[in-house]
C-alpha cells in the first residue's frame, strides 16, 4: 500500500487545527511548577496530592529562569546513583535483567539515601536531560501537525520530548514579549524573561493529549489507516527490556535508568518469558521518600498489591490475577471486572492500538508473540512519528 494514501487523512486532520484552537477546546487545567530551591520532600508531597509525575522547574522563586522539567524518574536516578556510591555497583542493565544479578547494594542503601535527599533542594537531584519543548503565545497559530513534527518527533538537539509547554511573561498580555532564548527558536532551555519579569506556564500539551485527539476524531483518519496492521505500517516495535517478576523493584528501576527507557516488561520467569505486567514512570505516581523501603520487594508483588500500601489513592498496574489480592476475596464469581493486560500483536490494527492506548490512558503497548512473550514495544512517539513522516 502507498504510505501517502494511508496517512494523508490523518495528516490533513492534524494540519486543520491550530494549537490555539485545540487549547480553546480543552477544559482549564492548573499548571503546577516548582523551583530549584524547593525541598524535595515538599515537591514529592505536592506531586502526590496532584497526581503528577512531572512539573516545570524554575531557578528562582520569581520564576524568571526556566530550567526544564523535573519528573519522578529524576528522583529515582538520583537515589540509584547515590546508593551505588555507598557500595559495590550493580550490573549494567541488559536486554533482560536477572533476579540473581543484583548485589543487593541498592536495596540496602536506597531507603537511607532517599531520606537524605528528601531534605535537600530540588537542585540536588536535577537530571541533565530535558523532556519538553517550549512554545510561546505568539506561536499558537502553529498547526497540530507542526506541533507533532517539531515538538515531539524532530525536536531541537534530537532530545526525546514528551511534553510541550506554552509560556508567556507573567502579567503580560502581549504575546511572547521580553523573552530571551539561547540557541535559537524552540530551544529547550534555560530560558529567561528580560528585566526580571517572571515566566508563566499557561498550558502543557503532552503526547497523550495528541493521541486522545486522534482517537476522538478517528472517523476522520480513514478506514484504510484504521484497518492497517502494525506490520503493514512498519510499527513492529523496538527492543524490550524485560525483568522477572521476582526482581526487586529498585533493581528494575535501576535497569530503566541504565538503559534510559521509561518502562520495562515484567515477565513471569526467565524460563517462559510470558508478559504479566509492566513497570513504568507512571507507576511511581505518589512516590514519597518512605516508599523506598518498599522498593526492595519483588516487582510482581509491588504491582499486584497496587503500589504503595499506605496510599489508598494510588492505583497502579495489576499483574494478571492480582485483582483477588487487591480486593481480599477468593471466589471468582465475586471478583469485580478488571480489563485484561493491554497488549498487541503484529497483526493488530492501527484502530485497535489507538483505542487501547487512548482508552486505557497508556503511553505504550508491548507487542507479544503467540505465547504471550514480549517481542517489541510500540510507544506514543512511534505512533506520532509515523503520522508526522
Amino acid at each position: 500500500m502507498e504510505e501517502v494514501d494511508v496517512l494523508r487523512q490523518a495528516r490533513e486532520l492534524l494540519a486543520s487545527v491550530t494549537l490555539a484552537e485545540y487549547l480553546a477546546s480543552q477544559p482549564p487545567r492548573t499548571v503546577v511548577s516548582v523551583t530549584a530551591a524547593d525541598p524535595l520532600s515538599q515537591v514529592l508531597r505536592r506531586f502526590a496530592s496532584t497526581r503528577l509525575v512531572a512539573a516545570p522547574c524554575f531557578a528562582d522563586e520569581a520564576r524568571t529562569r526556566f530550567l526544564g522539567f523535573l519528573d519522578l524518574m529524576d528522583v529515582v536516578v538520583a537515589v540509584v546513583d547515590a546508593a551505588r556510591h555507598q557500595g559495590p555497583a550493580t550490573p549494567t542493565a541488559r536486554c533482560s535483567i536477572s533476579s540473581s544479578g543484583s548485589s543487593g547494594t541498592l536495596r540496602h542503601h536506597a531507603a537511607t539515601v532517599a531520606r537524605q535527599l528528601a531534605e535537600r533542594p530540588v537542585s540536588a537531584v536535577r537530571a541533565t536531560a530535558n523532556d519538553a519543548q517550549l512554545v510561546y503565545q505568539a506561536q499558537l497559530g502553529n498547526t497540530l501537525l507542526e506541533v507533532v513534527r517539531e515538538g515531539f518527533v524532530h525536536p531541537v538537539d534530537d532530545l526525546a520530548c514528551h511534553r510541550l509547554a506554552v509560556f508567556q511573561p507573567s502579567g503580560s498580555e502581549e504575546e511572547g514579549k521580553d523573552v530571551v532564548m539561547g540557541g535559537g527558536s524552540g530551544v529547550l532551555g534555560p530560558m529567561t524573561a528580560a528585566d526580571g519579569v517572571g515566566l508563566q506556564v499557561t498550558h502543557i500539551v503532552s503526547q497523550s493529549d495528541m493521541l486522545r485527539f486522534l482517537h476522538k476524531h478517528q472517523a476522520q483518519l480513514g478506514s484504510t489507516l484504521l484497518g492497517s496492521t502494525l506490520q503493514q505500517l512498519g510499527l513492529q516495535g523496538k527492543r524490550v527490556l524485560c525483568v522477572p517478576a521476582d526482581l526487586a523493584v529498585i533493581d528494575a528501576l535501576a535497569g530503566m535508568v541504565d538503559a534510559r527507557v521509561p518502562a520495562v516488561a515484567v515477565i513471569d520467569s526467565e524460563e517462559s518469558g510470558r508478559l504479566v505486567g509492566n513497570l513504568s514512570i507512571s507507576d511511581l505516581r505518589g512516590l514519597q521518600p518512605s516508599h523506598f523501603e518498599q522498593l526492595g520487594e519483588p516487582v510482581g508483588d509491588f504491582l499486584r498489591d497496587g503500589g504503595w500500601r499506605e496510599g489508598a489513592r494510588w492505583q497502579g498496574a495489576s499483574l494478571l490475577g492480582g485483582v483477588a489480592v487487591k480486593f481480599g476475596i477468593k471466589s471468582p464469581e465475586s471478583l469485580p471486572h478488571e480489563p485484561p493486560l493491554a497488549v498487541c500483536r503484529l497483526d493488530s490494527t492501527f484502530g485497535e492500538v489507538l483505542a487501547l492506548l487512548a482508552g486505557r490512558h497508556l503511553h505504550r503497548l508491548f507487542v507479544v508473540d503467540g505465547e504471550g512473550r514480549p517481542v517489541g514495544v510500540v510507544s506514543l512517539t512511534d505512533i506520532l512519528s509515523l503520522l508526522a513522516g
